[in-house]
């Protein structure tokens, strides 16, 4: 297949089989099915459903006054999905034990969560904080202009 690959799923995935030295993805087929789970999850519920109330109502509501009520669905909907997320990260640093690329998209999340004011609840939070301290992280922020690498997250806790 010489398609390009468009989409978070597929590129996280195609680095980590393409680069497997890095350890990125872990070595038993149920810490696999873990990290394919989790990032279906990032990119599917808390960005599809979830913040995508929230940054485009319009696309869940034709009428401009339902759209208030779309983005409270869409905070609702990521309260809860980063309730699971928090579950999941519970006595971990990341989300099989080690830096993978279910990490990487528990992350992005979590910084439009910042960006957005939203609260993080307590593992979620630390996993994000964790991230922000990772070199390449730090390298990123800075090179993208978000000053130095520390953040206002703020925790349900």
């Amino acid at each position: 297949m010489d398609q390009a690959k468009t989409d978070f799923l597929s590129i996280a995935w195609w680095l980590a089989r393409s680069y497997p030295k890095q350890g990125l993805l872990p070595q038993t087929p149920d810490e696999e099915a873990m990290v394919l789970e989790v990032m279906s999850y990032a990119v599917h519920t808390l960005h599809g459903e979830g913040f995508a109330r929230i940054f485009v109502s319009g696309r869940f509501a034709v009428r401009e006054a339902d759209h208030e009520r779309i983005k409270q669905q869409g905070l609702e909907i990521l309260q809860k999905g980063f309730a699971v997320v928090d579950r999941w990260l519970a006595g971990k640093d990341y989300v099989t034990g080690r830096f993978g690329i279910a990490d990487a998209a528990l992350f992005y999340v979590a910084f439009w969560a910042d960006k957005t004011d939203v609260a993080l609840p307590p593992n979620y939070h630390d996993h994000y904080l964790r991230m922000l301290e990772r070199p390449v992280v730090r390298q990123v922020w800075m090179e993208e202009g978000y000053g130095r690498a520390t953040s206002g997250a703020h925790s349900l806790s």
